[in-house]
């Protein structure tokens, strides 16, 4: 009978050693361990206007991390001692959790990501059997054009005190005021959007381009022929000394533009003003030169400029360009017409041989006149 016993408990003590051999081979197990208690923020709606966003990521961005909470705590024996702990999960897990439980959001508004920049609450024992907390939060709030292109709109950053007993469980009262302060960060910023939205660039909606011209009306310098049909150059304007060349004349026309921004009702409006020009102090023409033909051929430079600048608004006309680099296209445009200008008057002046090939310059000149009037320019000018 003894040994029988002895057996049953020898079997009992091998399979006892067996299953914790067998658990410690086995992927993934680990001994329980005494946790301190983590930090579960409870579910309660935030009042806020719940405007066009959602909060599409939470990132933790601290510079400190491993805890977010240090609190004071009393055993059995009366004596208060310090642990720490986090949020469940963690707290860009929590933050992120409470905000999608308790948050209004609209799913097709704007994508809001935030990053926690300091969330720390630190109690400390005071006189009378009393203890205090503090709690620091900072957030940042950036909106998410698109997965690579972000840009920074505003940060949030508070501080909170609280007193309570000794005795109160640490836990129990450190939540409801982390939860506060999480919440008087989500009202923050749902005022500072809703009160954004119409005016911030950042915020906008779309972008709107609109076009004028700067004409010889309009001009500020009196050496600066500014294109008009109405107003085509004469020999007056040319101001330079007669060069050396075996060319009779020769003008150098550009143009640019002037840029004006508003934001109207989440549209970003702007308004380019095209200058095509040309200074008087740049055009020259040789003694016995001033024929209309010749006249004619420097006008039609002039012409080019003028048709260039409204291939650019064209091409601006069909392209939507983003909130976050609207310019950005309208530089590339920019550039790329200005090199379709210099080959173009290369091109045109190769060809007529700088206006000695009548035949060619016939051709330009009707060319020229077709392009002008397909814009709404028509200049009436005799040939």
């Amino acid at each position: 009978m003894i040994k029988k016993l002895y057996n049953h408990r020898f079997r009992q003590s091998f399979l006892l050693a067996f299953s914790l051999i067998a658990a410690l081979l086995l992927p993934g197990f680990t001994f329980d361990q005494q946790h301190n208690d983590s930090i579960t923020l409870k579910d309660e709606p935030v009042e806020v206007t719940g405007g066009d966003y959602h909060v599409s990521d939470v990132m933790d961005r601290r510079a400190e991390r491993g805890w977010t909470a240090l609190l004071v705590k009393l055993n059995n024996n009366g004596i208060t001692n310090t642990e720490t702990t986090d949020f469940t999960g963690g707290p860009a897990t929590a933050l992120h959790k409470f905000i999608n439980h308790n948050l209004p959001q609209r799913g097709a508004g704007k994508a809001i990501t935030i990053e926690i920049k300091e969330l720390r609450l630190t109690e400390s024992v005071l006189p009378g059997n009393r203890v205090e907390g503090k709690i620091t939060i900072a957030l940042s709030f950036n909106l998410q054009y698109n997965e690579d292109v972000s840009t920074h709109l505003v940060n949030y950053h508070s501080s909170v005190s609280y007193n309570r007993p000794a005795n109160a469980v640490a836990v129990t009262t450190a939540e409801p005021v982390l939860r506060h302060s999480i919440e008087n960060a989500l009202r923050y910023f749902d005022k500072w959007i809703s009160i954004q939205t119409d005016d911030n660039p950042k915020l906008a909606r779309s972008v709107r381009l609109t076009f004028s011209d700067l004409t010889e009306k309009d001009k500020s310098e009196d050496d600066t022929i500014y294109y008009s049909p109405l107003r085509p150059i004469t020999w007056n304007d040319f101001r330079e000394h007669p060069k050396a060349s075996r060319y009779a004349a020769e003008v150098l026309p550009g143009f640019g533009y002037n840029e004006e921004t508003r934001v109207e009702n989440g549209v970003i409006q702007v308004h380019l003003t095209l200058k095509v020009y040309l200074p008087k102090s740049s055009c020259w023409v040789n003694t016995g030169g001033m024929s209309s033909y010749s006249l004619n051929h420097e006008q039609r430079h002039f012409d080019i400029v003028k048709l260039v600048s409204e291939h650019f608004k064209d091409k601006l006309s069909h392209i939507r360009p983003p909130v976050y680099n609207y310019d950005g296209p309208i530089s590339v445009e920019y550039f790329e017409s200005y090199r379709e200008m210099n080959h173009l008057q290369e091109q045109y002046d190769k060809e007529t041989e700088h206006g000695l090939n009548e035949a060619a310059q016939a051709r330009w000149n009707n060319l020229i006149d077709k392009e002008l009037k397909k814009y709404g320019v028509i200049p009436e000018r005799q040939i």
